[in-house]
């Protein structure tokens, strides 16, 4: 058991650590490959800036001594062709010559005619950077000023700013292919490698400690679990030795006197009926002390159970019920459960009924046992002057709180709800308790009365 117990851990912490490797490999990859993106989108930005800067040189001379606004289609042709060399070669896509009327741009001139004529808004923030000499590089949106612009995905478009010979505002617009899926491949082709297999040669050496840790842990979590345990058992045994006690000393010698009273009877004492009345008077005293001796040690240490959990609580159920409060057992349906789970399910009962027993105040306490698929329920309801229960346990009142956790640590839930009209405790174990791990303790098993 021990060893299942361990087994159980270990499997998951592979389990954790095979999966955080695989989400930082994941994370560190798409990383990655964002921030290589934006390097090779930038790296591309910067490419076409120098090429539109290349061609600028080529062609923003010659327009710069020709009167754009007024040439004709005749000067249309020589612009043109001397830009030709640069779109044969693949260096450029498309080219725009805009005229800046005011706060607008309009087109004069594209090797695209269906372009020619069209108006845009021309941004003061475009202004400003041409103006100050920048060739400003952006790219091409989809959008209905764009709707005859065709090429290789991915174009950029670069604005040169100059003056034709009437010194006319005017605009070289230059469409040129994004080197930025290439960037991007060589990026990954160098980054990619090193983002896979960090992570993974970090997990894989990071791997043994992950498993001395486990077991550590485990071995850690199967030694609480044994010490709560022995706690349990300790607490029922000091309750049997209290109980013995009492039955051996107390109640024996109380008996003896019960019986010296009844020996001596009314004939003691002749025709004296005070005295009579006082030798009634004491053996009744005597008889209630006796009775309420017997039901504090059942309270403190009823029979272990043998057989069914049923039956088990049913005879539980007849031990407690002299205590003075009313015990009524519902419907008790026969359940599948290992001997574990009955062990803990009958321990757990036991303490519910001695706490509304003993400090609940109650007159009546009822309890329920049903299966819930693969999991028993146990309830628990009493109609006393309930209690807080989140708050610490009184000084040498741990009975509830190593049941609480030996439920928790079965993989359980420990229900408790309270207040001034009763206290309602449910809980839920798995049936099949052993594969979680749980061993009883040695007085929790199945014994005969």
């Amino acid at each position: 058991m021990i060893g299942r117990g361990l087994h159980r851990p270990v499997r998951r912490a592979l389990l954790v650590h095979a999966v955080s490797t695989l989400v930082v490999t994941a994370a560190v990859a798409i990383a990655s490959t964002f921030i290589s993106a934006a390097i090779a989108a930038e790296s591309a930005r910067s490419s076409a800036a120098a090429a539109a800067a290349m061609v600028a040189q080529a062609i923003v001379a010659p327009l710069s001594v020709v009167d754009i606004g007024a040439a004709d289609a005749q000067a249309r042709s020589i612009l043109l062709r001397e830009i030709r060399a640069f779109m044969d070669a693949g260096v450029v896509q498309r080219i725009k010559i805009w005229q800046v009327e005011g706060d607008e741009a309009v087109v004069l001139y594209s090797d695209e005619p269906r372009n020619e004529g069209a108006r845009s808004p021309y941004a003061p923030e475009l202004a400003a950077r041409l103006d100050a000499g920048e060739v400003v590089v952006l790219d091409v949106p989809d959008d209905y000023e764009h709707e005859h612009e065709y090429g290789p995905e991915g174009l950029l478009e670069a604005f040169i700013g100059f003056s034709d010979a009437a010194d006319r505002a005017m605009l070289l617009e230059v469409y040129l292919p994004s080197t930025a899926p290439q960037s991007l491949a060589n990026l990954l082709g160098v980054v990619r490698p090193i983002a896979l297999l960090g992570p993974l040669v970090l997990g894989a050496a990071t791997l043994p400690l992950a498993l001395r840790l486990a077991r550590r842990i485990a071995e850690g979590e199967i030694e609480r679990r044994e010490l709560l345990q022995t706690a349990l058992a300790a607490s029922d045994r000091e309750r049997r030795r209290l109980a013995t006690r009492l039955h051996d000393g107390i109640v024996q010698d109380l008996a003896s006197v019960g019986l010296t009273l009844d020996h001596l009877g009314p004939d003691a004492f002749g025709d004296d009926p005070d005295r009579v009345a006082l030798l009634s008077r004491a053996g009744d005293l005597l008889d209630a002390d006796l009775a309420e001796l017997r039901g504090l040690m059942t309270e403190l240490a009823p029979p272990d159970f043998a057989g069914s959990l049923e039956t088990a609580l049913r005879d539980l159920v007849d031990d407690l019920r002299g205590a003075g409060t009313r015990i009524e057992l519902g419907p008790i349906e026969p359940v599948d459960a290992t001997p574990e789970c009955a062990a803990l399910l009958y321990r757990v009962a036991r303490e519910l009924l001695r706490n509304a027993i003993a400090h609940g105040g109650s007159t009546i306490v009822r309890v329920d046992l049903r299966s819930e698929g693969e999991h028993l329920a146990l309830d628990v309801v009493d109609d006393g002057g309930g209690f807080d229960p989140s708050a610490p346990a009184p000084e040498g009142h741990l009975g509830l709180s190593l049941i609480r956790q030996a439920v928790l640590d079965s993989g359980g839930d420990l229900r408790i709800s309270s207040d001034a009209g009763g206290t309602r405790a449910r809980v839920r174990v798995c049936a099949n308790l052993h594969d979680h791990g749980i061993r009883p303790a040695p007085e929790s098993r199945l014994t005969s009365r």
